[in-house]
């Protein structure tokens, strides 16, 4: 079952398609179920072109589908330059709420609150979640307490206050600060006419709207060659252009020699 915003939930497959960002041609265009969420399929689906197409990735340009902590991490761990927003605009929120009254440091791995207290991390990770936590005895009587954001300790036994905090939470600032460049939205005005493009040409003119079969093998098949056609129309183009050129320098080279022989040539009436 799969789920699009402004559509019914029904049983549908999905294409992953990935494409040369200069050529527009089709890489790998893998498919699975409806169920398969992208951001899942990616970095599987970038190594396999890396490693079957013995191609070395450099950049990647994608939407914010595929912008996981954990997507974006390791990617940028390989090298690779991300232009990938970020899966929602709620990443890093939790910490944005606290921001202003606890100071995280890097260093210590720890927060200070406006007290003047440090939270220190648990080693307990919960969906990428990192718990900090006061100590009890720095909570009792805190002149702050009526206005601290942080939160109580789960139990009622305790007054320490804690902050969890994500850990991709560094990456994802550097992300939304890399989101507002320049260089980011280009590659994003970018990606919109190149990929989606090429989704819009394969359902409108190569029947890729509509499974024609069931299940993954059959699909798959009509895939490849929906992508085949594509692919086949973007050579086609390639060598015409290289025909243009081609006629274009021959042209300037036969004027170039009439230019220079007119004095040898012999006009009859």
């Amino acid at each position: 079952m799969a789920y699009k915003e402004g559509t019914p939930r029904g049983l549908k497959y999905k294409v992953h398609a990935t494409i040369d960002a200069d050529s527009r041609v089709i890489l790998e265009p893998k498919v699975t179920t409806g169920a398969v969420h992208e951001s899942n399929e990616y970095l599987p689906q970038l190594e396999r072109i890396s490693r079957e197409l013995k191609i070395s990735i450099t950049e990647v340009i994608a939407d914010r589908a595929y912008g996981s902590g954990d997507n974006i991490k390791t990617l940028n761990d390989n090298g690779v330059i991300t232009y990938i927003p970020l899966f929602s605009g709620r990443s890093g929120q939790l910490h944005e709420e606290i921001a202003d009254q606890f100071i995280y440091n890097s260093k210590r791995d720890r927060y200070k609150c406006p007290a003047g207290k440090y939270l220190h991390p648990f080693a307990k990770h919960d969906k990428n979640l990192r718990l900090y936590s006061t100590k009890s005895k720095d909570c009792v009587n805190c002149p702050l307490d009526a206005i601290c954001k942080a939160k109580r300790r789960s139990s009622s036994k305790t007054s320490a206050r804690v902050i969890n905090r994500n850990v991709h939470q560094a990456l994802y600032e550097r992300v939304k600060e890399f989101m507002m460049t320049s260089e980011f939205l280009d590659k994003m005005r970018e990606r919109m006419w190149k990929i989606e493009g090429t989704f819009a040409e394969a359902k409108q003119f190569h029947c890729l709207s509509r499974a024609k079969y069931r299940r993954l093998g059959k699909v798959q098949s009509q895939a490849y060659m929906c992508a085949t056609a594509l692919n086949i129309k973007r050579l086609v183009a390639f060598i015409f252009s290289i025909f243009l050129v081609w006629l274009s320098q021959f042209i300037k080279h036969q004027i170039s020699w009439l230019h220079k022989n007119i004095s040898n040539l012999r006009v009859f009436s």
